[in-house]
């Protein structure tokens, strides 16, 4: 007796569309952070002056990576209290 080939074999994968997005903030943050030695987040939150980090600049500084200057700007301004 044959049996019927299930569907879930002969099923195709769906495939979703992505909305398109703007341009990236922080280009290559991930090899950034990967060379500073820090997670993505981390790395998100100096760039944007949340946090500041001289260790995170010095690395990015001494890598010669492009981001080290808006890092440096930002650590610069940054309004942090202490705490």
């Amino acid at each position: 007796m044959m049996r019927a080939p299930s569907d879930a074999r002969n099923m195709q994968p769906i495939i979703r569309k992505r909305k398109p997005r703007g341009p990236a903030r922080f280009p290559d943050i991930i090899r950034a952070a990967e060379i500073a030695g820090v997670n993505r987040g981390h790395l998100y939150r100096v760039l944007t002056g949340e946090r500041t980090s001289q260790t995170v600049v010095r690395a990015l500084r001494k890598a010669n990576h492009p981001l080290a200057e808006v890092a440096a700007r930002a650590t610069s301004r940054s309004t942090r209290r202490p705490a």
